[in-house]
């Protein structure tokens, strides 16, 4: 039995593969491929390399949510998730993080926009992706093995989300999240990973349904922010901890691979998320 089947074999009910065990060679094939766009003038999310192609293949082998995902928006959406991967593990904080850590936060990355439909739809986003995605996100664990859920979970799961999303009231026919369910979505979470401190699953799931729900950055606020009242039953000083490098490599995923003469500082980024989850640290120490 190899490395990868023993430690799935040996898994608590909220722990969570390795990821370069479940992806070998996949963060080294991206490291290459992206390191040669960088410098290249590009149109808004950057060309797609043909050489990405074996990389989806790899990814398609164990997700079969990823052959409809590529097909959105002319692969868009899964470069997007690429060049946040690349960000991510080029981050020297991240390299910094326990190895639980840094497996939760690339399982978060690869998994936080395996619903989007890539064309934006409300004022250049779409808006119902993460709560789809974290919905999704918790079926494929179940699909992988890593949870065994019965049919009856399954189906509160789904009852969850059919809640999930209301007319939105700026543009007739289109569709927002509703956070009336974030609760409920915890709440269920609770009961079947249980309460403990580090969950990587359960952090997972919540890192994605809730990435566009907190206000940390300036240029892109929320569309349906969170109030103060669910900061407090949501949000942990760890999950901000981690939900920091979710937001940062996010939003330097799409400033990557700009025409040249395009100026950004990464660390005027870092700074401003850092001290919007100081903030939110606050908020939550008044519970």
């Amino acid at each position: 039995m190899d490395t990868y089947e023993l430690q799935k074999q040996n898994m608590q009910q909220s722990e969570i593969p390795d990821f370069e065990l479940e992806f070998p060679q996949l963060i080294s094939q991206i490291q290459q491929i992206v390191s040669s766009q960088i410098s290249f003038v590009t149109k808004l999310f950057g060309t797609y390399p043909k050489q990405f192609k074996q990389v989806c293949k790899q990814i398609e082998a164990k997700i079969v949510q990823w052959s409809w995902l590529k097909k959105q928006s002319n692969n868009k959406v899964v470069y997007h998730v690429y060049k946040m991967l690349f960000s991510l593990v080029n981050d020297e904080e991240f390299n910094n993080l326990s190895r639980v850590d840094q497996n939760i936060l690339l399982w978060a990355t690869l998994l936080h926009d395996i619903c989007k439909i890539g064309e934006p739809t409300i004022k250049g986003k779409d808006h119902c992706h993460p709560f789809k995605s974290g919905y999704e996100t918790l079926k494929i664990f179940n699909e992988l093995n890593f949870i065994n859920l019965t049919e009856d979970q399954m189906q509160e799961w789904e009852a969850i989300f059919s809640q999930g999303y209301h007319p939105c009231k700026e543009e007739k026919g289109k569709f927002i999240h509703n956070n009336q369910i974030v609760i409920q979505v915890k709440q269920f979470l609770d009961k079947i990973y249980g309460n403990s401190i580090i969950n990587p699953q359960k952090e997972v799931i919540l890192l994605i349904f809730l990435h566009q729900s907190l206000s940390l950055i300036k240029e892109y606020p929320p569309k349906t922010p969170l109030e103060d009242n669910y900061y407090k039953l949501l949000l942990s000083e760890r999950f901000l901890d981690l939900f920091y490098f979710i937001a940062v490599h996010d939003s330097r995923s799409y400033k990557m691979c700009k025409p040249l003469n395009f100026t950004f500082k990464f660390s005027d980024l870092q700074k401003e998320v850092k001290a919007s989850v100081l903030a939110l640290k606050e908020i939550i120490k008044e519970k």
